[in-house]
C-alpha cells in the first residue's frame, strides 16, 4: 500500500503538469476520493478491531459452554460470515483455531490440578465428549490429557525434589 507521503507527492507532481482547468478538477477530486476511501477504511478496521475484541471477551468468559462462530454472531448481532472474516483479517487465524487454542490452554491449566478428572475438564473447556476432548488434545499436543497430567506432575514432584 503506498504511503500516505507518496500520495500526496504523487498529486502535487501531477497537478504541476497539469495544462488545463477540466484535468484539475478531475485531479482533485480523484484525489480528494482516495482521501475519503482511506478515512473509512481506517476508521473501519478501527471497529473491526474493536469488534474482535469483544468477541474474543465473549469467547473467554463462556470457554466452558458450548459455543461456536454462529452463537457467538448471533450475540453480537452480525453474520458468520462477517465474523469469521473480520476475526481472520484482524488475528491472522481462524475463529475456530483461536477458539481451540483458548480452550486448550485451558485444558493444560486444569490439568495440573490432580483432583479434577479428565471428564470434568472435558466439560469446563467446552468439550461434552471426554472421547473427543482426548482426541483434539492428543492432536494439539502430541499426548493424550492423562499422559500430559502424569509427565507433569512428575516434573512437579522432581522439582521439589532438588
Amino acid at each position: 500500500m503506498e504511503s500516505n507521503n507518496k500520495r500526496i507527492d504523487r498529486f502535487f507532481v501531477s497537478l504541476y503538469h497539469v495544462r488545463t482547468r477540466e484535468n484539475t478538477q478531475t485531479l482533485i477530486y480523484n484525489f480528494l476520493l482516495e482521501v475519503g476511501e482511506s478515512i473509512v477504511s481506517f476508521n473501519e478496521d478501527d471497529k473491526t478491531i474493536d469488534y474482535v475484541r469483544i468477541a474474543k471477551r465473549i469467547i473467554d468468559s463462556k470457554l466452558g459452554e458450548d459455543i461456536s462462530l454462529s452463537s457467538i454472531a448471533d450475540e453480537m448481532g452480525f453474520s458468520s460470515f462477517y465474523l469469521s472474516r473480520i476475526f481472520k483479517n484482524v488475528c491472522n487465524d481462524s475463529f475456530s483455531n483461536y477458539l481451540k487454542n483458548k480452550r486448550m490452554l485451558l485444558a493444560k491449566e486444569l490439568l495440573e490440578d490432580n483432583s479434577i478428572q479428565i471428564q470434568d475438564i472435558s466439560k469446563r473447556v467446552g468439550y461434552w465428549s471426554p472421547n473427543y476432548f482426548i482426541k483434539v488434545f492428543k492432536k494439539y499436543y502430541g499426548v493424550t490429557p492423562g499422559e500430559y497430567r502424569h509427565t507433569s506432575l512428575n516434573q512437579d514432584y522432581r522439582s521439589t525434589m532438588i
